[in-house]
């Protein structure tokens, strides 16, 4: 009864309208699968004494139906989806909760999901081997410049259709300035004259998706 969220992406994804089961302001939770396992081994490390109860309650993220259509839409414009709820189904959804309090386990053990619901589609959308991260690799302007076109040169060879690029936004550099955004800012119409790109647009704040020709 939860498949509407990734079966609105699947048939965006591959061309096909998609009727959800639903109402738009459905709202349920839901976690990604490295949430999940990181969830279950911070809770078998955490000390005994830390523990208040024997089961704990984690939640990751609770979008509406609307905001998976909201997400699909920026990056399928032209996707076709309509909202045709299913009595029973709906019933079984609305019988859940729209949220779960993990309190206990934010105090007790350190729980803090990785994953937004806007992070959880990037990581859909582009994988691992289609996201430079520099805000992790933490590189100084020159090296996020060198790494950049090195990395996106390869993407191009690779047949890569987009890429995403996140620099992060600068909120802990002096006077929120990020010299990798800027080198990056920098970069990308050097590299789009010289055809290694076919264009780049700000995704958020922090990152950049290149598409390629």
């Amino acid at each position: 009864t939860s498949d509407y969220g990734p079966e609105m992406i699947h048939a965006a994804a591959q061309g096909n309208a998609y009727a959800c089961f639903v109402r738009r302001d459905t709202r349920i939770p839901f976690m990604t699968m490295p949430d999940a396992v990181e969830a279950i081994l911070k809770l078998a490390a955490a000390p005994k004494d830390r523990l208040t109860r024997c089961v704990y309650n984690v939640a990751g993220f609770s979008p509406s139906a609307g905001d998976f259509e909201r997400l699909v839409l920026e990056r399928f414009p032209t996707a076709t989806i309509s909202f045709e709820p299913d009595l029973g189904r709906q019933a079984i959804v609305d019988s859940w909760p729209e949220d779960v309090n993990d309190s206990a386990a934010r105090g007790d053990w350190g729980w803090s999901p990785k994953h937004d619901l806007d992070r959880a589609f990037d990581e859909l959308r582009f994988g691992g081997q289609r996201t430079l991260n520099l805000r992790a690799l933490q590189p100084t302007a020159l090296q996020a410049t060198q790494l950049a076109e090195r990395w996106l040169r390869e993407q191009q060879v690779l047949g890569a259709g987009e890429a995403l690029i996140i620099t992060g936004r600068g909120n802990n550099s002096v006077d929120g300035y990020s010299p990798v955004r800027e080198s990056i800012v920098k970069l990308l119409p050097s590299l789009r004259r010289r055809n290694v790109i076919d264009g780049y647009a700000e995704h958020t704040p922090g990152s950049f998706v290149v598409t390629f020709a």
